[in-house]
């Protein structure tokens, strides 16, 4: 009687871990593709910040993507991140963290009207259109690598015709 109730008990667990599973295997990315879609992102993001016009002030997605911009500049905290951007008024206000376990540090605020960046009661960015970027090693060595990879493709392809 106990085997039956261990037996029925443990189909019961397996029968609902079973049915928390997703529905789509997870796939996971090849290097290269991986390498893509960070590469992408951070063209999307540049590209983006290029068509913000400061002059309708900015919107709570320009304010975002001021702010993934600017997380690649010498401003930004080097071992930090931002957290969620929320209404504070006549500025955008995101939440900052610094360090390898996370502390809350001075916010950093974004004027609606014009973009300057601020933290600490100090601008640290006059006009985000002229932000200036320190590119992380992986988008550099990745583009080079990419490159390598799309050109000896070609070579192969060439190859075959």
């Amino acid at each position: 009687m106990r085997i039956n109730l261990t037996l029925i008990s443990c189909l019961l667990l397996v029968g609902c871990y079973e049915s928390n599973l997703p529905d789509e295997p997870y796939v996971e990315l090849s290097y290269e593709e991986s390498l893509r879609q960070s590469i992408f992102n951070i063209d999307k993001s540049r590209s983006d910040l290029k068509n913000i016009e400061l002059s309708d002030g900015i919107s709570f997605d320009e304010a975002k993507t001021i702010l993934d911009n600017f997380s690649y500049t010498d401003k930004a905290v080097g071992c930090g991140a931002y957290g969620n951007i929320v209404d504070s008024g006549d500025q955008w206000k995101a939440a900052t963290f610094v360090g390898f376990a996370p502390k809350r540090s001075y916010p950093i605020f974004i004027n609606k009207k014009t973009g300057v960046i601020k933290q600490n009661n100090k601008i640290l960015i006059a006009n985000p259109k002229t932000l200036k970027f320190n590119d992380p090693i992986y988008y550099i060595e990745g583009k080079t690598q990419l490159k390598k990879i799309e050109d000896n493709l070609q070579k192969h392809l060439n190859q075959i015709d």
